[in-house]
């Protein structure tokens, strides 16, 4: 089923992968925020929150975009111009190998 453009792909990673990758960043530090200022919890609570965060975040972001590389694979046309397209849209890194993953 190779029919989809790379423009295509390259918007549905921005939907399935960077948008919630950043909806739970910003719910992880609104939700500890909240908490902080409505409980009796200290403010260097904060601290260990927000790496806690960025590592959720991370987590997420790594896991959807392996599944997104592998739905693109089967998905697009022209791999070669995805790879490149994804670089410049900065999905993966220069170091990843768009083929292997």
């Amino acid at each position: 089923m190779r029919n989809i453009s790379s423009d295509q792909a390259i918007d549905k990673a921005h939907a399935r992968v960077n948008l919630p990758s950043i909806i739970i960043g910003l719910l992880s530090l609104v939700i500890s925020a909240t908490t902080i200022l409505y409980s009796s919890l200290p403010n260097w609570y904060l601290v260990f929150v927000l790496p806690l965060a960025f590592i959720a975040q991370r987590i997420y972001w790594k896991i959807a975009i392996r599944s997104w590389k592998k739905w693109a694979k089967k998905n697009v046309n022209d791999l070669v111009d995805l790879q490149y397209r994804a670089l410049e849209e900065k999905l993966i890194k220069k170091e990843d190998n768009f083929f292997l993953n």
